[in-house]
Parts: structure tokens; C-alpha cells; sequence
């Protein structure tokens, strides 16, 4: 019979898939058609609204103002959100302008000549492409107008939508007094359109002949308000030549992107952005036609994740007007070596700097100045300003505006810091690598605490998981990612192989000692944990032993070490025994290499699930607040750099010390926090993180008495100054020796007849002993081992050694080792003995771990 073909598992989970799929999908086709009729009804919309934008003109637009007097009415536009029935607090759309202006003609004045309200050429230069993340403060003002919720009926304005309830306030409304704000301006080159309109508008040409779209993300953190921090989208147009951005949310209730034009500051710039908008817009809408039937966001929303079900019941938020202006360069930034200082040497170079930037080719370049920009944000729905903070209303140290980098400065900071995450993570492979060379054998593996080892890999899978996405994400910075994700993956598998070596080992004896514990609660009878039957228990069973069989032949078979039984070898009618043995010798290896994939399969397993719990946490921390998840990554942190505890912990339960090399937990302590100082530390980090010097103070604080623990460990044992009742029985290789112990057997073998007076002095260069004066009692006897001479302080009869429990005590203990059959050897001799085999090398009784 042939044999049974596994089941396809790939196959089986599609189907699975898809049946879950088919299940709980809450989409009939009913609603997908009432869908597409939504894009539909939403592509007229737009189609209206770009007509309407169009056939326009400079002071179609004009709302009563504060100042107006009583009996002015005013013009509107039949836009959604610029109708006068809509109730917007237009109020404050002079002192919008009029701010722009003057932030303007304050930050870089016009040349000689130019017209009040003209972008005309400024008198210093600028980036032309100011693509890049820039943060700061910001300071709320209040409008003139007072609008709240309860002032706005959203089914008016905005019929054919059903509308959330939104609970106390709309969603974006900042309600604090100052915060955080971080623009991040995108220009990738692919989807920005530009304008060259000096042939065609002569009047605005004056402005440099060009105008082009532009984007930008806002991050804007209201702490003491709502307690949030809210991010949004804003599409517009931008002035390269003299550095102002122009732009708005776009929302249901807020054709913003089709009325920016009339929100310029003046008629140049409404020209050229009308101009601009009316070719853009007209291709996106196109965009839009041809994909009735597919779910795609609205090109210019200012949702960052746009769903199905926010599209057919958006809820309400605060709308958002955004000028800025971009900031002349740091001339004490700059090398103008060669070059004067005027207006156009320093836009040639800009130029030269940019276009190197964008397209390296290796030329020098003279110096990169930060970007700096200034920005006015206005509501006019929720009726608030947002200024950034800085001269000249605030000192240089209070703020300084917007200040960042271009893009193309953070993308080689991305290159440079990932390629070093990488090669500390190299150099963390390769720490482990030795460690598990020194680190082989049963004696040692046990030793090392699991926990330690899985804290350092959990961290590791946790950056796999993050530079996984990252590469499928990144551009740029595509082999960069995969550099990390290598090294990532490399300190990761091999650390799973290590914990699957070290599990192996310990399993089993921590399977015995939960055996033993079990009895002795049962018993009544405390068994030391980690100690091997005495020599007399054993010879005392070889006797009842030998008298229950005393045949010669059984004696002298018991004489011989027993090998572990094996499995029986039948030999077949064939008689053919090699066959056979190959069989069952093939048999054994197969069993083995199941129990080995399945341990590794049991680790690999439980972190898998680990880490898959901590990435979620992770993930759903971008949820909250800025103070709550700083306080969580604090917290993650602070655990992860715990990752000592465990072995400190292990040592003292054991009494065992030196489980790992210095060089092993030093390095892996520096590499470790090296990420860490990084974000906690560096102001202009890659993930724009606030730094907090002091809590990596804290960090490296605790790491740093975690290793002085391990040192003292080391040096004055893992159990020096802790009480006994705290700690399980074991074995102590460094006992006090004492006469009095001579009656009940357990001093040392070999000391007894030796014990005489020795010399406390040094020993010299020949080999021979110093005499410093002093006398103390002790023994003298052979290490077994190296066959030297060996000498052990012995405390007398009747007598108490008052330095034997402090420091000297534990010291001068250090330099002898008695095994529980009671032979004693070097230290040294005897640790490196243990590193291969636990069994005493005079009578081959089983020892103890260290």
C-alpha cells in the first residue's frame, strides 16, 4: 500500500481563510453598488466645486470681517464651508492676510522696488526645495469669533453624509494654551506638479516664474487640552523661489484644496495657485472617475488612514489653513570660499548644494544649514490660531520656530545609524558565538540562566520584526534595511540555538529537582538540591549489594563500570548482525534528533509568541497619548535592560558564579544600550523621538550596579551577605574547615595526617615561600590534578576564626575546592576540570554544578 500523502498545509489555510472571509464579510453586494454610488455622488462633487473654482475671481470671496461695518454683507462662494449659511468664522480672514504679510516681509523682505502684497524676488535665498521634517513649539491665540460645536448644523452643511456623534468636542480641536508640532513636508519628485507662469501672467512673474503643489503631515501634541496629539494631511501649493507654503484640509464639510486660492494672501498669489490648482485638480478628478469601483481615498483628504466606513460616516473635526515660510539659510553654515555673498552666488550655490543632494555625484559640498521655517495655522471652523513659537514675540532659548533638516540630510542620517545598528548587532553575534564556545558542555550550560539569554533574543526578534517592515517600506534606504534585517535575523537565530542548547540541559534537571522537592514535602525530610549521595551511602549499597549475590563472577562484573543499557539486537535468521546494529544505531540518532527538534521547536515556539505579544503592545501604543507612551517605553525599556536579574537570581539559587565570560556580559551591555543612547540622546534621531538624558542616566545606572552585583558575585560568592533561610540547600565547594569536623567525616580525605602550622607568607618568584613573620594552622596536601602542593587553612579545635565569615575569609577560602566525597583540589584546577565532565577526578562520584 502506498504510503498516505500529507496534507498540503498552504492549501489548507487559504481555504480556511477564505471561508472566514466569506463568513464574518458584513458587505453585501447591495452595499458595495451603494458605494460606488458615493464615489460617484463624491467625483460630481468635486467636478462642481473645480468649475466653480475656475470661473472665479480675485474678491469673489470677501466675508464680513470683525472690523466691517454694520451694514456690510459681504460675498461668498457656493463651496462647501465658504457659504454664509455655513456659519465659518471668517471673521479673521484680514488678520489671517495681514499676519502672513508680515511674517513674510519680517523673515525675508522683498528687493528694492517690489509692491506691497507682490511675491517678488526677496533679498535673500532660500531651499528651493524645502522637502524635509522640521518641529517646534506653538501658541494658541484666540479668534475674534467665538464658535463652539452646538454652532454648526452638520446635515446643512453636508446632507448627503451621516455623521458620528463625536461626544463632547470635535476631533482636532486644541484646546491648550502651548505644545509640540512637527511638519513633515513630503516631496518624493513623482506626484508634484510645477508651474513656469512668466509668459503667462507677467504681473506675478516677479515672484521667480514658478509655483508647484505641495503636502505635508502635521503632528500637532495638546497636553494640556485634550490630552492628545492629533495628525493630520494639508494639500496646497508653495513658492519656491521666495519660500512660502499655502495649505489646507479637505474634508466633507470643507472644500478647502477648492477654495485656497481665495485664501492667499493677495491677487499674485491667488492667480498663480488658481492657475496651478485648476491643472492638478482637474487630473486628479480624472483619477477619480476611473476608479468608481475601487475603494480609494480622495487624493486630497486630510485623513492620514482613510476607511470605507469614515468616507460613509465621517465624524466631525476642526479644519485647518497653514502658511509658512521658509527661512534664509545660515550663511555661517555655508563655505562661500570663492563666492560672494550676494544674492545670486548664494542661490548658485544653493542650487549646486541641492541638486547634489537629490542626485549625488560626488561633487564637495559647501556645508548643509538646517531648514528653518516659521507657520501660521488658522481654523476657521473651531475659530483659533496656532503660531509657532519664536523671535520676535519669544528669545532665541524659549524657540526657534520650526527648526529640522531636509529630506535628503535624514535619509543619509537613516543610512549611516542603520548600518551601525547593524554592526552592533554583528558584534553581538559574534560575543555569542564565543560565549557558546566556552559555554558547551552540560556543567556550564547549566549555569547560565535562561531568562537572561531570552530577554536579549526577545529584543532581537523585535528588531527582525521592525526592520521587516521597514524594508518593504523603505526606498531609499532599501539595502541599508536588509543589512539590519541580516544582522537582526543572524543574532536572533543564533541565539535561539543557544537557548534551545541551554534548555535541553537544564529541563531535565530542573524536572529532577521539582521530583525531589515533591518527595521531600512528602517525606517530611528536607534533600539537599544540588549535592550527590556520600561516599559511605554508596559503598554501603555495594555491600548489601555484594552480599545479596556473592558470586565471583557478579563481583567482578560489578567491578567494571556499567555502560548505559542499550536496546536488545535481535539477530535475524539471516545472520546478518551489521545490518541490525546499523538499524538500531540509526534508530537511537533518529530519536535524538527528534528530542533536539523538538526542544528547539518548544523555544523557538514561546518566543515566537512573546514577541508577537509585544509587538501588538507596541502597535497599539501609536494610539495613545505622547506622555502614556513615553511612560511605556520608559517602562519596556527599563525591563529589557533588566535582562542581569536573571542570571544574578540563578547564581545565588544555586550557588554557582562565573556563568558567563566579562567579555560576554560587558559587550553585550555596552551594544545593547548603544541603540538607546541614540534616541534617548540625539536630538535629530531618524524617528524624530524627544530626547531625555536623564532617564538614560537611569538606564545606564542600572546596568551599571546589575554588573558590580555579577563582579561581587564573582569574587565573594553568590551567596556572600545573603541569609540562609532565603536560599535552598546546595553544595558549597569552599567550606570553613575546622577540627572539630574530624569525628563526624567530613573533613577532607588526606589533610588529616598534613595538618601541621604553614607559613602565611607569598610565594616567590622560585617557587618557594616568603616568610612574612606570621604562622597560621593548616594542611598541606597534593592537588590531584596539577600535583602540586596544595595548602588549606584549617581553623582550630575549640577556637573561632573571626575573619572566616568576612571578606579575608571568603578570599583565602577561594584558593581550595572540596568536592562531597571529601577530596580536595585547586580552584583552578578543579573549575576547568568541571568544564567537561562533573565527576570528582579520584573516584569518579558525580559532583555537583558550579
Amino acid at each position: 500500500m502506498p504510503p498516505r500523502r500529507p496534507p498540503d498545509v498552504a492549501t489548507s489555510i487559504l481555504f480556511i481563510v477564505f471561508l472566514w472571509f466569506v463568513i464574518t464579510s458584513h458587505e453585501s453586494p447591495s452595499q458595495l453598488l451603494s458605494f460606488s454610488s458615493f464615489l460617484s455622488e463624491r467625483y460630481a462633487k468635486h467636478q462642481a466645486a473645480l468649475e466653480r473654482l475656475n470661473i472665479s475671481t480675485w474678491g469673489d470671496f470677501s466675508p464680513r470681517q470683525s472690523d466691517s461695518p454694520a451694514h456690510f454683507s459681504g460675498s461668498y462662494l457656493n463651496l462647501t464651508g465658504f457659504r454664509e449659511e455655513d456659519g465659518f468664522a471668517w471673521d479673521d480672514l484680514a488678520r489671517f492676510r495681514k499676519q502672513c504679510h508680515e511674517w513674510s516681509r519680517r523673515v525675508n523682505p522683498p528687493m528694492a522696488g517690489g509692491e506691497k502684497g507682490h511675491p517678488s524676488i526677496t533679498q535673500q535665498a532660500v531651499w528651493h526645495n524645502a522637502t524635509g521634517f522640521v518641529k517646534g513649539h506653538w501658541v494658541r491665540k484666540d479668534s475674534s469669533a467665538n464658535r463652539t460645536q452646538a454652532d454648526y448644523n452638520l446635515t446643512a452643511i453636508a446632507p448627503d453624509y451621516t455623521w458620528q456623534d463625536s461626544g463632547h468636542t470635535w476631533f482636532r480641536n486644541i484646546t491648550g494654551r502651548e505644545g509640540k508640532i512637527a511638519v513633515d513636508i513630503v516631496d518624493n519628485g513623482r506626484n508634484v506638479a510645477q508651474l513656469y507662469y512668466d509668459a503667462l501672467l507677467d504681473e506675478a512673474a516677479r515672484a521667480g516664474g514658478l509655483i508647484r503643489t505641495a503636502k505635508a503631515s502635521l503632528e500637532i501634541e495638546d497636553v494640556g487640552g485634550s490630552g492628545r496629539t492629533w495628525e493630520m494631511r494639508l494639500h496646497g501649493v508653495q513658492w519656491p523661489r521666495t519660500g512660502v507654503f499655502l495649505m489646507t484640509t479637505t474634508s466633507e464639510k470643507f472644500d478647502g484644496i477648492f477654495g485656497l486660492p481665495h485664501l492667499s494672501p493677495g491677487p499674485e498669489y491667488f492667480r498663480s495657485s488658481q492657475t496651478l490648482l485648476n491643472e492638478t485638480l482637474a487630473t486628479l478628478i480624472r483619477k477619480e472617475k476611473a476608479s468608481l469601483f475601487a475603494d480609494v481615498p480622495s487624493s486630497f483628504s486630510s485623513e492620514t488612514v482613510d476607511f470605507q466606513q469614515d468616507s460613509l460616516s465621517p465624524s466631525p473635526r476642526c479644519e485647518f489653513v497653514l502658511f509658512a515660510q521658509v527661512h534664509p539659510l545660515d550663511n555661517s553654515q555655508l563655505d562661500m570660499k570663492g563666492f560672494n555673498s550676494d544674492l545670486a552666488s548664494i542661490s548658485e550655490v544653493v542650487g549646486d548644494i541641492e541638486r547634489e543632494l537629490r542626485f549625488p555625484n560626488g561633487a564637495p559640498i559647501r556645508g548643509i544649514p538646517d531648514l528653518q521655517m516659521s507657520a501660521i495655522l488658522w481654523s476657521p471652523d473651531c475659530a483659533f490660531f496656532l503660531e509657532t513659537k519664536g523671535p520676535p514675540a519669544y528669545t532665541p532659548a524659549e524657540g526657534r520656530h520650526l527648526v529640522g533638516s531636509k529630506i535628503e540630510v535624514i535619509f543619509g542620517q537613516i543610512r549611516f545609524w542603520v548600518l551601525t545598528c547593524a554592526g552592533a548587532f554583528g558584534a553581538q553575534v559574534f560575543l555569542l558565538k564565543e560565549q557558546m564556545r566556552e559555554s558547551f558542555t552540560p556543567s556550564t550550560l547549566s549555569r547560565i540562566s535562561y531568562s537572561s539569554i531570552s530577554m536579549m533574543v526577545i529584543l532581537d526578534g523585535l528588531t527582525f520584526a521592525a526592520a521587516s517592515m521597514w524594508a518593504l517600506e523603505a526606498g531609499i534606504t532599501f539595502l541599508e534595511s536588509l543589512c539590519l534585517l541580516f544582522a537582526a535575523f543572524m543574532s536572533m537565530s543564533i541565539g535561539g540555538i543557544f537557548l534551545a542548547e541551554i534548555h535541553k540541559v537544564q529541563e531535565p534537571q530542573d524536572r529532577r529537582r521539582t521530583e525531589r522537592e515533591s518527595a521531600s514535602s512528602r517525606n517530611n525530610a528536607p534533600v539537599p538540591e544540588s549535592a550527590p549521595p556520600r561516599r559511605e551511602e554508596q559503598q554501603q549499597q555495594q555491600q548489601q549489594q555484594q552480599q545479596a549475590a556473592p558470586s565471583s563472577e557478579q563481583t567482578d562484573a560489578e567491578a567494571v563500570p556499567r555502560r548505559a543499557e542499550s536496546p536488545p539486537i535481535i539477530i535475524p535468521s539471516d545472520q546478518d548482525i551489521d545490518a541490525e546494529i546499523a538499524q538500531v544505531t540509526a534508530t537511537n540518532n533518529n530519536t535524538g534528533r527528534r528530542e533536539a527538534t523538538s526542544t528547539r521547536g518548544f523555544v523557538i515556539g514561546r518566543l515566537a509568541t512573546t514577541i508577537s505579544i509585544v509587538l501588538c503592545f507596541f502597535i497599539f501604543s501609536m494610539a495613545w497619548s505622547s506622555r502614556i507612551r513615553s511612560l511605556f517605553t520608559n517602562i519596556f525599556a527599563l525591563v529589557y535592560l533588566s535582562f542581569w536579574l536573571p542570571q544574578i537570581h540563578r547564581n545565588v539559587m544555586r550557588n554557582c558564579r562565573r556563568a558567563l565570560s566579562w567579555r560576554f556580559m560587558i559587550g553585550q551591555s555596552v551594544l545593547r544600550l548603544a541603540p538607546l543612547a541614540y534616541f534617548y540622546l540625539r536630538e535629530d534621531n531618524f524617528l524624530f523621538a524627544e530626547p531625555d538624558r536623564r532617564m538614560f542616566l537611569v538606564f545606564c545606572g542600572w546596568l551599571w550596579v546589575q554588573l558590580w552585583v555579577l563582579a561581587f558575585q564573582d569574587v565573594l560568592g553568590p551567596r556572600f551577605g545573603i541569609p540562609k533561610s532565603w536560599t535552598p540547600e546546595a553544595w558549597d565547594y569552599h567550606p570553613i574547615l575546622r577540627e572539630d569536623n574530624l569525628e563526624d567525616g567530613s573533613f577532607p580525605i588526606g589533610l588529616l595526617s598534613s595538618l601541621e602550622p604553614v607559613h602565611a607568607g607569598s610565594t616567590g618568584a622560585d617557587g618557594e615561600r616568603e616568610d612574612d613573620g606570621e604562622d597560621g594552622d593548616g594542611a598541606r596536601t597534593e592537588c590531584a590534578i596539577c600535583f602540586d602542593v596544595l595548602e588549606v587553612p584549617v581553623v582550630r579545635a575549640g577556637e573561632a576564626d573571626a575573619a572566616a565569615g568576612g571578606v579575608a575569609g571568603v578570599l583565602t577560602r577561594r584558593n581550595y575546592m572540596v568536592t562531597p566525597c571529601r577530596h580536595v583540589f585547586h580552584s583552578a584546577c578543579l573549575e576547568s576540570w568541571l568544564r567537561y565532565r562533573l565527576k570528582c577526578p579520584i573516584c569518579r562520584d558525580d559532583l555537583p554544578p558550579l
